[in-house]
């Protein structure tokens, strides 16, 4: 038996905001000011929670949240609302308190942890106490404009008391998404020992495949990855989804830095992990990218053994020479990319432009048009608030000059592309292709780049085509769709 609010919202939240949100350091505000700001705002939201004041409620997140249950869930306030609102209005009435809060700055971000004591009366007045739940609160802050808003929060459930038969009902009326499979919050070493946060799919026993997923440049697990790790631990594969070092909730000093050397030593530390995972025995593992992260998977399923499928969604795969066809004045960016090194080794200080802009003419991607770039620059699609739309200028270097169509000639395991003609940079994929002397499965879809990182027809059909190519002979039953 599970408590009702500690459910309800359980283990997490991610709130997007508009494009304008920056991450909290508060510099000048004093711990006890910042602390008092921060506590105000996740005593608020409890006390709204306990008035059935929902407006008041949803105002303390941004515009999406991921809920982390079972499964991390993209889903606006309101959507939480509806899904909390049946379980504590059946209830007279309800009392969550705070203890013990306590705030961290880590890698830019202010973080927080509380005890939380929840109270429900039921049909016998409020001096009867009918049950309790106590969890350990886990929260992140970012904020909007002027206003400290939720971006993460987690609760962890450590012991119920009270009438459970009660509490049981109360639960079943709750409108969570019930899962095929259950969600490690997990966190692990890249070589060079920084931390990586990720969150590894089980869907149960005998596990037949495991598959690494990683996103697109200077992207975040929450864009794209988790929603197709959803769809394809429905289908009983294991998933492991992550934030690359100096990404996202992963440790490392140079935030939101694009090194292809580093990302490929963490997809192998990835590998390490997941390979040693008991519930994984004996499973096939599979690299699995979105967008740019083609070529670090590529790199790395010619150089371990233990990779038994490359599987490339919406792939873009570069060479320098292609790179110096794509982007504009590339050997400018290379020079200021080694100039940014330097200052950041002389003083400490990093620069940064765009990943994605309509105006900045330096940002990776570029265009004065009002739909190509939408779905970075959309907070309602993927323009949440755990991404920040940076890319380290020390990156260009790196970048630049990765070769991720080299490996092609040497790869040695079954291989799936999934693309579209629309697609960007096509020929990378072309040449990529090309050069393979294992010919890869080829699945050509209609559909935009973009629409392979939220549209749920895109990615229903990608899931569809990973799981057969996987299991061939895969009998379908009922499958997890968006």
């Amino acid at each position: 038996m599970k408590p009702i609010f500690t459910l309800m919202l359980s283990t997490a939240f991610v709130i997007s905001c508009s494009s304008n949100h920056k991450h909290v350091t508060l510099v000048e505000q004093t711990q006890a000011m910042k602390t008092a700001e921060a506590e105000g705002v996740v005593a608020g939201m409890l006390a709204a929670a306990d008035k059935h004041d929902w407006k008041t409620f949803e105002n303390s997140f941004a515009n999406q949240t991921v809920v982390i249950r079972e499964a991390p869930e993209l889903m606006r306030p309101e959507d939480i609302t509806n899904r909390m609102s049946p379980t504590l209005e059946w209830f007279d009435s309800t009392q969550h308190k705070l203890d013990g809060f306590k705030i961290e700055e880590k890698n830019g971000r202010l973080l927080g942890t509380a005890d939380l004591k929840v109270n429900y009366w039921k049909n016998r007045g409020l001096n009867s106490d009918v049950g309790t739940t106590s969890s350990k609160l886990a929260y992140e802050f970012i904020r909007e404009g002027e206003v400290l808003k939720i971006m993460r929060m987690q609760w962890v459930s450590e012991k119920m008391s009270g009438d459970k038969d009660i509490l049981e009902t109360a639960w079943k009326k709750s409108l969570l998404r019930k899962n095929p499979f259950i969600v490690d919050v997990v966190d692990f070493p890249s070589k060079n020992k920084k931390n990586m946060r990720g969150f590894v799919y089980i869907p149960g026993k005998n596990v037949h495949d495991v598959v690494i997923l990683s996103g697109n440049l200077a992207n975040v697990k929450e864009q794209g990855p988790l929603q197709y790790a959803r769809l394809l631990a429905g289908r009983g594969i294991g998933v492991l989804v992550f934030d690359y070092v100096n990404f996202g909730e992963s440790d490392g000093p140079v935030r939101n830095l694009e090194d292809p050397g580093q990302k490929i030593e963490d997809l192998r530390a990835a590998v390490d992990f997941i390979s040693h995972r008991e519930e994984f025995a004996g499973a096939r593992i599979s690299l699995a990218t979105l967008g740019a992260s083609a070529g670090y998977a590529s790199a790395e399923a010619v150089n371990d053994p233990r990779i038994d499928r490359l599987l490339l969604i919406a792939p873009w795969i570069q060479s320098p020479d292609l790179a110096s066809e794509f982007y504009k004045n590339p050997g400018e960016k290379i020079l200021a990319s080694r100039q940014a090194n330097h200052q950041f080794q002389q003083d400490g200080v990093l620069t940064y432009v765009p990943v994605a802009s309509y105006s900045d003419q330096s940002a990776v991607l570029y265009t004065d048009s009002n739909s190509s770039l939408d779905y970075y620059l959309n907070p309602n699609r993927g323009g949440i608030p755990q991404w920040e739309n940076q890319f380290a200028t020390m990156g260009w270097g790196p970048w630049l000059n990765f070769d991720g169509v080299s490996s092609a000639s040497r790869v040695r395991v079954p291989t799936l592309i999934i693309q579209s003609r629309a697609g960007d940079f096509l020929a990378g994929v072309e040449e990529y292709t090309a050069r393979m002397r294992l010919k890869p499965e080829m699945h050509w879809l209609s559909a935009s780049q973009y629409d392979f990182y939220d549209r749920a027809e895109t990615m229903n059909d990608v899931v569809e085509i990973v799981d057969e190519f996987l299991n061939p002979s895969h009998a379908e039953t009922e499958v997890t769709k968006l």
